[in-house]
């Protein structure tokens, strides 16, 4: 994919682009609801088991290999193997794939569609994150257990919440637009502001989810960021792209 030459295309190159980006690349499945964005459970389930190299879950056997011995005596079977060798080359083509998150903020304040600093020159878009599943390292943006080191202007800052006796985390992120014309399209054009994450997976990082009454391993899922493309969803037309 031929990759953009500067901020002043043309629209039509520029629309061209982004259907380039969708047509290629494959999609993350999910949406952003009560200012969470959650992704699609069955898939973000799958992409953890192919990472993990984790039989077991991707086939769906664990129950039926649900004790120590059990498991033991099956992996020195054929079909083990064989499943083994299956799984081993699907990781290896997911990592070399490269996928898109397209992040459609939630606005509550119609008359404030997006939060500016003119004095910083940023831009702000906001996420919510459960807490109890938060990736607290300064640098990353988190959306559901994916995580993007940001790319340069693009910053994250966190604030911890309590709504109604529930806590969590309110991530906001942040981009700078030096060019006063591109800005000036994004304020009049807020609600149609999209963001589009470009990546790669690389492998999962465990981590103890911990919720009332039960704890279990989870993990999050670790990325090598493209690019973020900042534009707009109702013509197409690309603002910006970081990387």
């Amino acid at each position: 994919m031929a990759l953009l030459s500067g901020l002043f295309i043309s629209m039509n190159a520029q629309e061209t682009d982004l259907i380039s980006i969708k047509s290629t690349f494959s999609g993350i499945n999910g949406k952003i609801s009560y200012g969470f964005y959650t992704q699609d459970l069955p898939q973000l389930k799958n992409l953890i088991s192919i990472l993990n190299s984790d039989i077991f879950e991707y086939y769906d056997i664990k129950n039926k290999y649900d004790t120590d011995l059990k498991r033991k005596d099956y992996k020195e079977s054929d079909d083990y193997k064989l499943k083994y060798s299956e799984l081993m080359e699907l990781k290896s083509q997911l990592i070399l794939k490269s996928f898109y998150l397209e992040f459609a903020p939630e606005y509550y304040e119609t008359d404030n569609l997006i939060k500016s600093n003119s004095n910083t020159r940023n831009f702000s878009v906001f996420n919510s994150i459960e807490g109890n599943s938060f990736y607290n390292e300064i640098g990353y943006i988190q959306l559901d257990r994916i995580l993007i080191k940001c790319p340069t202007n693009i910053q994250t800052t966190t604030r911890n919440v309590s709504t109604n006796c529930y806590d969590y985390i309110e991530e906001k992120i942040s981009f700078k637009i030096d060019n006063d014309s591109i800005a000036l399209k994004i304020r009049e054009n807020s609600g149609n502001l999209r963001l589009l994450f470009v990546f790669s997976f690389t492998g999962t990082t465990p981590f103890r989810n911990i919720i009332p009454d039960q704890e279990s391993l989870s993990y999050y899922l670790m990325t090598s960021m493209k690019e973020v493309v900042v534009y707009n969803s109702k013509t197409n037309e690309i603002y910006l792209n970081y990387k």
